[in-house]
């Protein structure tokens, strides 16, 4: 009768409930530290996913700037002036624009097949 689980629980219930000492105070404390360690490493994580949220955001529309300059440049008739770029600017512009596309499927590849983490 002894391994029995209801006499065991009812042992335990009419047992009074063992003070707090002071390991279960340290206990409290180490917990709270931790919990507190992780907000700031959250909050840290939060502000620098904002950070290159706006990055992002500010490299989109850069880039599409070029590709509408680019674009228009190309379209434009002749006469010096629709077309402000001269050679060496719009071959400049064109190595940016394309190096950058190329740049980002080989990431999104490398990304895929687990090449680089």
């Amino acid at each position: 009768m002894d391994n029995d689980p209801l006499n065991i629980l009812d042992e335990a219930a009419t047992q009074p409930a063992n003070p707090p000492q002071q390991n279960d105070a340290l206990a409290n404390q180490e917990r709270q530290k931790e919990f507190l360690e992780n907000k700031r490493g959250e909050s840290y994580k939060k502000h620098i996913h904002y950070i290159m949220l706006v990055f992002m955001y500010i490299v989109a529309v850069l880039f599409s700037i070029m590709v509408i300059i680019r674009v228009y440049d190309f379209v434009a008739p002749e006469t010096p002036c629709w077309r402000w770029l001269s050679e060496r600017q719009d071959h400049d512009l064109e190595r940016i624009v394309f190096s950058g596309i190329i740049l980002s499927f080989a990431s999104k590849y490398f990304k895929k097949y687990n090449i680089v983490d």
